[in-house]
């Protein structure tokens, strides 16, 4: 009777164990492999803005959350990532503009390029960066904040990340400026174009165009949004990546974002692309802007991970046979200094660094910069504003 009680007592301390065992291991696999729903599905400081797209909301609080970083976001009264004291009335040295490198994702506001910068130079520099936007909004943006800001900067310093940058100022082009329609038809849970459509088919996501054409499919989970946020009008990271789809047909199997193999595949004629015109175009609007108003641009290049270490694409199954990484960043460089433009060339500072340091600059799994990235970068920008 002893004996079998206490068999009765042994097996089910090992089935609680056995239990504790599953869910432990269950909630390291959410962890590791970052499998949502996560913190960052709910990152909701943005609103429609009918001139970019959208805009961040005035004293809107979130979080950006993965297994490599977990930062508060808080937008301070006049709509950008900055500190409270940041107001219309302060006196900023320099603006920061551009994407989620100059807004600081996955890092917290002291950590950011802007406040890092302000940091080395003792001076305010106002943080204007927001992510996923490209040159057209980063110009619109300096231009409106001119106006909120009493006191003009001495500086405007545009960070261009040349993993995307080219393309999310061509899809703003062709949806926006060029055809005057916004991306706001909700087809499976994405933003699309109207007459294009989504459907799902198994683990299938197909994109259709306005002919009932198939033009792209994919089997990648990345690419739908999180649940009870299908119908946003701000996901717009679902809305870049859909153009993608369309737009982009080369290095199709590659499974992370197409724009950056579109970078480096040598057989695509940049000088040539619909992406460098209109870039370039940009590049003048953001000098005219600046020199009207005697604020002197600069243009800081930032590489992606995958130009710095082409390794990265083969693991990711691109093998681009007509690698070259650096084209895209030489042509930025070159029409800059061709135009007396201040630049910054940080694929060049980074790529000096010792192996252990460049190994720090970017997240593992993120393609985003650390803190230590944004506090090199922070660094090396100083030294080029007087």
């Amino acid at each position: 009777m002893l004996l079998t009680l206490k068999r009765h007592l042994l097996n089910i301390g090992l089935t609680v164990i056995s239990i504790a065992l599953a869910v432990f291991a269950v909630e390291g696999a959410l962890w590791l492999f970052h499998i949502p729903p996560y913190p960052e599905s709910v990152y909701n400081v943005l609103e429609p803005d009918k001139e970019n797209g959208y805009r961040f909301r005035p004293n809107a609080k979130s979080q950006r959350s993965s297994w490599e970083y977990d930062a508060p976001v808080s937008i301070n009264s006049i709509g950008i990532r900055d500190y409270d004291y940041v107001v219309g009335s302060s006196e900023p040295y320099a603006f920061l503009l551009g994407d989620s490198f100059a807004e600081g994702h996955g890092v917290n506001i002291e950590q950011t390029i802007a406040k890092r910068l302000q940091e080395r130079t003792g001076k305010l520099i106002a943080n204007l960066g927001i992510a996923s936007s490209g040159t057209t909004q980063a110009v619109n943006i300096f231009r409106r904040y001119l106006h909120v800001f009493t006191h003009k900067p001495k500086y405007a310093i545009l960070l261009f990340y040349v993993g995307n940058d080219y393309y999310d100022n061509r899809r703003f082009y062709d949806h926006f400026s060029h055809t005057g329609r916004f991306l706001q038809i909700v087809s499976n849970g994405y933003l699309v174009d109207n007459g294009t459509r989504i459907v799902q088919d198994g683990n299938w996501l197909i994109l259709y165009n306005s002919n009932n054409q198939e033009i792209r499919r994919t089997t990648n989970p990345a690419f739908h949004p999180p649940k009870g946020y299908e119908n946003r009008y701000l996901e717009w990271s679902k809305i870049y990546n859909i153009y993608a789809w369309a737009n982009i047909p080369r290095n199709r199997d590659c499974q992370i974002n197409n724009a950056i193999p579109g970078l480096l595949d040598g057989t695509y004629d940049f000088e040539s692309s619909v992406e460098w015109k209109v870039t370039k175009q940009l590049l003048e609007n953001f000098i005219k802007l600046a020199k009207a108003n005697s604020v002197v641009p600069v243009i800081v290049i930032m590489p992606s991970k995958f130009q710095l270490n082409p390794d990265l694409l083969r693991r990711a199954g691109c093998d681009i046979k007509n690698l070259d990484a650096y084209k895209s960043i030489e042509i930025l460089e070159d029409y800059a200094k061709k135009n007396g433009l201040i630049n910054l060339n940080l694929a060049k500072v980074f790529s000096t660094l010792p192996a252990k340091d460049f190994d720090k600059l970017y997240y593992l799994i993120d393609v985003h910069l650390t803190p230590f990235g944004n506090e090199v970068a922070a660094n090396a920008i100083s030294k080029i504003i007087k």
